[in-house]
């Protein structure tokens, strides 16, 4: 009820109201979570998208907090190494972007041995980044 509510003021364009609704709406981790992310992930597997893709795939690399928790996401990302229309470098960095999730993700990718050498070394060149053990999201409507 109390959404509902919300939403129907960011609606109305009451003077500065409706984007300061619709900017903390963006940083509930629920609406993210649920709204945000599968939807980023859909343009992301959508092959057609070329260009909005990576975009996507950048929008999810910034929302790395929450891809720690989201499992199935990381895996659906893994199911793209072998796309060649995606920037590698950028899928890589996201899946490690994912904190301790993310690292055992990208070791599994490295130990299957299923990579180019070329994606390869990028993989283990993604290792010795360090993701923040308390990263912040940053999330604003714009």
């Amino acid at each position: 009820m109390g959404l509902a509510y919300l939403l129907d003021l960011a609606h109305r364009n009451i003077f500065n109201l409706s984007n300061q609704i619709l900017d903390e709406l963006s940083r509930s981790e629920t609406v993210v979570m649920g709204v945000l992310m599968p939807t980023l992930m859909q343009d992301v597997m959508d092959e057609n998208l070329s260009r909005h893709r990576d975009l996507s795939l950048a929008a999810l690399n910034r929302l790395a907090p929450l891809l720690n928790n989201s499992p199935d996401i990381l895996l659906q990302l893994t199911s793209l190494l072998h796309d060649n229309t995606i920037d590698k470098k950028l899928l890589l960095a996201t899946i490690r972007s994912a904190g301790i999730t993310g690292e055992k993700t990208l070791l599994d990718i490295i130990n299957s041995r299923q990579l180019s050498e070329t994606a390869l070394s990028l993989a283990l060149s993604m290792l010795s980044w360090r993701v923040p053990s308390r990263p912040v999201l940053r999330v604003k409507a714009i």
